[in-house]
């Protein structure tokens, strides 16, 4: 699996991760590739993930406003047809991707410091999914690191 975490490293001196990393071993199991999402959701597809037993990462969470069905029906103009869209892979997420979470146990509140392009959808993303919390008690800042063509507009693991 590409541009996955595999380890993490807290260090305590300058040398210390490069110490690290010679006690890590790493071994992968080959999987048969799945090349396209109806094909990955299928039941006979392998799970990236075995521990978690299932191919949804979290919950649904709804974004919507209003009743579509009525927009629907009122709009003077529908198009339908099958269209795909091909998965965007962003490859700013390979490199090292460096996110600091922060627990204030005073003010029952976290802040995730992320390579993000979009932190409040990062925030009301993680609310429902880690905690049921208020907005507030989560905060997302997203320091000026550059553009990221829309790399950076997705939730990762890791930032859960």
């Amino acid at each position: 699996m590409s541009a996955s975490p595999s380890s993490r490293c807290w260090p305590r001196t300058a040398t210390s991760p490069k110490d690290a990393l010679e006690l890590v071993e790493i071994a992968y199991e080959p999987l048969a590739p799945v090349t396209d999402p109806e094909g990955a959701a299928r039941g006979d597809a392998p799970l990236l993930h075995e521990e978690a037993g299932t191919k949804r990462f979290w919950r649904s969470v709804n974004f919507s406003q209003g009743d579509a069905e009525v927009e629907m029906a009122a709009a003077p103009v529908r198009v339908g047809g099958r269209f795909a869209f091909y998965r965007k892979t962003p490859l700013w997420r390979s490199r090292t991707a460096p996110d600091l979470a922060e627990w204030d146990r005073g003010r029952r509140s976290l802040t995730l410091t992320t390579t993000t392009q979009v932190p409040g959808i990062i925030r009301d993303l993680l609310r429902p999914i880690c905690w049921t919390w208020p907005g507030h008690g989560i905060r997302v800042v997203a320091p000026d690191v550059g553009g990221g063509f829309g790399g950076k507009a997705s939730l990762y693991p890791e930032e859960v």
